[in-house]
């Protein structure tokens, strides 16, 4: 088993997919990411894993009424995000869900930035592309768990996170339903025999 799990620095953004001199972003699309401020979620497209770790972002700040840009990120090359497309200011939050990009992307991003960036992957292909932990920025955090896929770990992330929130009520809230919680984790286990073939 390999878990990896480290601090790193911070990082901050709005997006925009590229290819040459054509955005592949609507003007309206990049100013509406430029403006916001809330947490951003970026996610691996096309991946199942990436698509339902979104959701759990989604369900996790719906429950807290949090505001959540949700955006997919593809790893083809001219497609991909570059930092300069996802530094604005306010934001508090990068999720990177299903992916973890080269490190001189991460600390790029975290350079220009001031949030807290937090990353999963499943891969064995990325631990040489992450950063060690004595180089890693203070405001990155880095799950790397080769023997889950990053839809569960990220499922269970956030379940944690909503389960560990005070609420007045007294009611412990729960990512997801009780009476649909065993078909997420059938699902979460079909993504996962997939993902680690």
């Amino acid at each position: 088993m390999v878990f990896v799990k480290w601090g790193m620095r911070n990082l901050t953004h709005s997006m925009c997919f590229r290819s040459g001199c054509r955005s592949l972003c609507s003007d309206a699309a990049l100013e509406a990411i430029s403006k916001a401020s809330e947490d951003k979620v970026l996610y691996n497209y096309p991946s199942f894993s990436g698509a339902f770790s979104a959701l759990f972002a989604h369900l996790f700040h719906t429950r807290h009424n949090l505001p959540c840009h949700i955006l997919p990120f593809s790893s083809v090359p001219f497609l991909a995000l570059r930092v300069e497309d996802l530094c604005i200011g306010g934001l508090e939050t990068c999720y990177l869900l299903d992916f973890l990009p080269p490190k001189e992307f991460l600390f790029k991003l975290s350079h220009q930035s001031k949030c807290k960036v937090i990353g999963f992957d499943h891969r064995k292909a990325v631990l040489r592309h992450i950063p060690s932990p004595s180089e890693c920025p203070e405001k990155v955090v880095i799950n790397v768990n080769l023997e889950k896929s990053s839809s569960s770990v990220v499922y269970e992330y956030f379940a944690s996170k909503l389960e560990d929130t005070k609420v007045s009520s007294g009611v412990v809230p729960s990512l997801v339903d009780s009476k649909e919680k065993g078909l997420v984790e059938l699902m979460l286990k079909y993504i996962e025999d997939g993902d680690l073939r």
